[in-house]
């Protein structure tokens, strides 16, 4: 692994992001117009008689992070699929864990750009302080990044193999995953059957741990669960997107786009 040659991709990102309106727009407007209507409607229902800021304000910035990081590494990777310059870049030295890793860091920063929006913005409009948790809180970072990067690895070794005809699945893969993540909801809320899936992913001791962080509680057990499984994820998402890397480079979808 060569540092120089991350830089050199990062660079690329950065003339990627700052080419059109559309990158930043994406990355400040849709944040900022979400947060404004779960905050309407958690204050909405506080006036009924239930705080449940945390599970609609504190839910929605987790999981626009979350979102927000697998959708931007799938989408600057698709970038080369729709400029025709996959098979210029895979014809250079540049390794799968230097792509990869290059991906994660121009997505992370995006990511925390939204982060520091919609944060500014719950405690401007809601009084709802993101950061106001236990201290050891933050650790949920991890699990979070984690699992959008190994969820990202799946669906960019989908397109690597199988093309840009199965583009779409980029933008709809967090979403098949939001029901069992209960970042708006405890995970008891879910069908009986359905739990014990969802506490099988990270995403769901994540948010449940977050929430109780902000009661200033922390559960460690909950911590270690969601750190052990998202490194598990990461594991077999980059071991899939080497794999699938090789099988694209050998039935040429690589050098076809």
């Amino acid at each position: 692994m060569k540092l120089h040659r991350i830089r050199a991709l990062l660079r690329k990102h950065y003339y990627l992001s700052t080419a059109g309106i559309s990158r930043s727009f994406d990355m400040l407007y849709w944040p900022a117009f979400g947060l404004i209507v779960f905050g309407l409607t958690a204050l909405f229902v506080e006036e009924q008689g239930a705080d449940i800021r945390i599970f609609l304000i504190g839910g929605l910035i987790l999981w626009v992070v979350f979102e927000r990081l697998q959708q931007d590494i799938n989408i600057y990777l698709l970038e080369d699929f729709w400029s025709g310059n996959v098979a210029n870049e895979y014809a250079t030295p540049i390794t799968s864990t230097e792509r990869f890793i290059a991906l994660f860091i121009t997505a992370l920063i995006r990511s925390i750009i939204s982060l520091g929006l919609m944060a500014l913005l719950g405690y401007t409009l809601y009084a709802f302080n993101f950061f106001n948790i236990h201290p050891a809180g933050i650790l949920y970072a991890l699990p979070l990044f984690l699992t959008a990067w190994a969820l990202a690895a799946v669906v960019a070794g989908l397109v690597v193999q199988h093309g840009i005809r199965i583009q779409m699945i980029a933008w709809a893969v967090a979403a098949l995953v939001q029901p069992i993540a209960a970042a708006f909801y405890p995970v008891s809320i879910l069908p009986n059957w359905l739990q014990p899936i969802a506490y099988m992913t990270p995403l769901a001791h994540t948010f449940e741990g977050y929430r109780e962080a902000l009661a200033g509680n922390f559960m460690l057990g909950q911590l270690i669960t969601a750190t052990i499984l998202s490194v598990l994820f990461i594991l077999i998402g980059y071991a899939y997107f080497v794999y699938s890397e090789n099988k694209g480079k050998e039935n040429s979808t690589i050098a076809e786009n």
